[in-house]
């Protein structure tokens, strides 16, 4: 048997390999390329597409190819078929249905995370330690919103439970999430070769599904979206603030980072200077220690060190908090508190 493929379609955009211009023509031709394995011809797609795109086929076979998504031969017709991707556990579905969730069900209506002054972090969540069996979804997406013509801005953490096959029990995992998400899913999946699913237990699992608010997604193929199919949309929930923070605040720093300079002009947070960290002769690691020191200070009260406790050492926050002291960043008020300079 050939090597699977280790890359999706979804990653191969994340790491740039498809011109942005090009991203849902190429798409288009992986569709028409057959998901059991067997064989069609450059020349049968390009019957198939657009005609303004069929003098591109050739090239985005090549992409693809070069990707490791399919395999080609000699031949006039050029024959093409999918390179076979080995799904043995659950942990294996992870990767890829992860990049499809971040490419394409996060810029799909009535998501749309992916505009340009919208906020969008999908993280691999499995595995961690949140205090219980069910605790950890396997897929977390944080997604953030404005809209036009309502105030402030929106977050939504959106957790998907991954299941190797057609699974009830999930459903609950995903209800269990709810406390600490605005939405949840479950996602199931049941590859083409195995046949149709279930009727009965698929007819068993929307009806759960709906009653409980919890999503429920069919995925045939988990590195082609295409083949998803959403039975049941989530129902938005709204979580205690608590839990929903403690569970944003305990993801992945450089995404925290990141949602934090989209938040910058939330009123909690409030409009600040923007400052240059690399100028206050810290190594990198604390220039970042500065930067969320920094962006964790409310623009009208102050913040102690206790705020970083389990987060920042508190040797690091006094050694950092005097040198954004001497660079005028912030000013020290009674009892070590910090609090951003009056303007």
């Amino acid at each position: 048997m050939r090597k699977p493929t280790e890359e999706t379609y979804g990653q191969l955009v994340q790491q740039g390999a498809i011109e942005p211009e090009h991203e849902e023509a190429v798409r288009r031709v992986y569709s028409l390329v057959p998901l059991d394995g067997t064989r069609t011809t450059q020349h049968q797609i390009t019957l198939e597409m657009p005609e303004s795109e069929r003098a591109s086929v050739a090239d985005h076979i090549t992409v693809l190819k070069d990707g490791g998504l399919v395999s080609t031969d000699r031949g006039a017709a050029r024959p093409v078929w999918r390179r076979p991707c080995e799904y043995s556990n659950e942990h294996s579905l992870y990767p890829h249905m992860r990049a499809e969730i971040a490419t394409r069900w996060a810029d799909e209506w009535p998501h749309d995370y992916d505009e340009p002054d919208r906020f969008c972090e999908v993280l691999a969540t499995h595995g961690a330690k949140r205090g219980g069996r069910w605790a950890a979804p396997d897929i977390t997406l944080i997604g953030g919103k404005t809209l036009r013509f309502l105030p402030g801005k929106f977050l939504d953490v959106v957790t998907f439970e991954v299941k190797p096959e057609l699974d009830i029990t999930g459903l609950y995992e995903a209800l269990s999430h709810r406390t600490h998400a605005t939405h949840a899913y479950l996602l199931c999946h049941h590859p083409k070769s195995r046949g149709e699913p279930d009727p009965g237990l698929v007819g068993r699992i929307s009806r759960e599904a709906t009653r409980t608010g919890v999503g429920f997604i069919l995925a045939r193929q988990p590195d082609d979206y295409a083949t998803w199919e959403e039975i049941v949309p989530a129902t938005r929930w709204s979580p205690e603030p608590e839990f929903l923070h403690d569970f944003v605040a305990g993801q992945d720093k450089n995404a925290l980072r990141r949602l934090r300079r989209w938040l910058q002009a939330n009123p909690f947070l409030g409009e600040r200077p923007e400052v240059d960290f690399s100028a206050l002769g810290l190594d990198v690691e604390d220039q970042r220690r500065a930067e969320d020191i920094y962006c964790e200070i409310p623009v009208n009260r102050s913040v102690g060190w206790k705020h970083f406790q389990g987060w920042i050492d508190t040797a690091d926050v006094e050694r950092i908090r005097q040198k954004l002291k001497e660079a005028g960043i912030i000013r020290v008020v009674r009892a070590g508190g910090m609090m951003l300079p009056s303007r």
